[in-house]
């Protein structure tokens, strides 16, 4: 949604998300995110993630190609 982009929300969600899941006492996160979406991306690898493999679907070309990344709950302790 381009209209809710660059306001810090997905920093706030990913901050949250990581609160909890630490207190759950996981060792780290992932997602998946378009390998289009630039935008995303860069949001992600500023905040730590690295991108773990990438997805091929076969199917009709397109902008469905999805790369999942991750990052460790505190990096530091790795």
């Amino acid at each position: 949604l381009p209209g809710f982009r660059r306001q810090w929300i997905a920093t706030a969600i990913l901050n949250r998300v990581r609160e909890w899941v630490d207190g759950q006492g996981a060792i780290g996160l992932a997602l998946q995110v378009g390998s289009s979406n630039e935008a995303a991306k860069e949001t992600y690898r500023q905040r730590g993630f690295t991108t773990a493999y990438t997805y091929h679907y076969r199917q009709q070309p397109s902008e469905r190609q999805v790369d999942p990344v991750a990052r460790p709950i505190n990096p530091t302790e790795t």
